[in-house]
């Protein structure tokens, strides 16, 4: 069974002005735009949550539950 979880936060919550950041921040606008599953990996405490929910967000999806 399948759990959903409410997304709260948007691309807008994403702070930082690096580089390095706005270019995850740019890729991860372009995966809300596709309808295939999207892979995020890193650290623990690098933001992977920040950038699901965004993601999930700006898509077509944003209506329907967020899934784990």
């Amino acid at each position: 069974m399948m759990h959903a979880w409410p997304a709260h936060f948007s691309f807008d919550d994403i702070l930082g002005t690096s580089d390095a950041l706005q270019a995850a921040i740019r890729l991860a606008r372009r995966a809300a735009e596709g309808s295939y599953p999207t892979l995020l990996v890193g650290e623990s405490g690098t933001g992977k949550e920040l950038f699901a929910q965004s993601i999930h967000n700006a898509s077509q999806r944003s209506e329907g539950p967020l899934s784990r």
